[in-house]
């Protein structure tokens, strides 16, 4: 069923507005609120703050002013689309990245804080860059038989890069306060969310695949990277400067 040049979702949404208002209203019903759904959902994509990019959004697309008029496929794949973004962007950030940067923190916290050699403020960096390198290795391991030979080639150079620097982000803090003999708790609890959160979209913007997406995604691993470096350096200064007091 549906229209010969129409598919099946528009002939359901057409029945289901006619079953609520018969007549040219109900026709319209159900492409109506889509469109007002997907205002709705690009609104709170663009977190409600940047009224100018919502309405560069909007404006750019001329369906949204005319699609809850016409009993058009556009619309329910501008809705859906929409909404996809919308879950991919959750998956990202409330799964994927709490997920990972969890099965790398675990082992830190659990064994690396017990070793006596733990006792410099670069060791949670360095040895939270071992665990990164183990967890990429094996879920690289895994990914292998999905990927192409040059996609599995780029993860192998991007991924423990990835994780690297997400894992540095918790292990400075946990470490920071591990060594000044306060509760690091509250700094891992800090680092856990702020590398999930980074971590997440990280993911979205590398899961979305537009050229535009890819560019940004390299450009905060470029700026956490620059981070990392300034941090471990200074570091270094501060332990060479403490050892040549002792």
């Amino acid at each position: 069923w549906g229209y010969f040049d129409h598919p099946p979702m528009v002939a359901a949404a057409i029945a289901l507005g006619y079953s609520l208002i018969a007549g040219e209203l109900g026709v319209r019903l159900v492409f109506i609120a889509m469109e007002l759904g997907a205002i709705i959902l690009m609104w709170r994509m663009t977190n409600r703050r940047d009224a100018l990019l919502f309405w560069a959004i909007v404006l750019s697309l001329p369906l949204l002013q005319v699609g809850g008029t016409l009993a058009l496929p556009d619309m329910p794949l501008i809705f859906f689309a929409t909404l996809f973004l919308l879950a991919l962007l959750a998956y990202a950030v409330f799964a994927i990245g709490p997920i990972e940067e969890l099965a790398k923190m675990l082992p830190f916290l659990i064994v690396v804080l017990r070793f006596k050699a733990f006792d410099e403020p670069l060791d949670g960096i360095v040895y939270a860059s071992f665990i990164a390198l183990g967890y990429a290795a094996v879920e690289n391991y895994f990914y292998l038989e999905f990927l192409t030979a040059l996609e599995s080639v780029a993860r192998g150079f991007a991924g423990p890069v990835i994780h690297i620097l997400f894992a540095s982000i918790w292990a400075h803090l946990v470490t920071r306060a591990y060594l000044a003999r306060k509760s690091w708790w509250g700094p891992a609890l800090l680092g856990f969310v702020l590398a999930a959160l980074l971590h997440g979209l990280y993911d979205f913007m590398v899961l979305l695949e537009p050229v535009t997406a890819l560019p940004m995604a390299a450009a905060m691993i470029a700026g956490i990277w620059i981070w990392r470096l300034r941090l471990m350096h200074r570091l270094r200064k501060d332990a060479v400067r403490q050892s040549g007091r002792n």
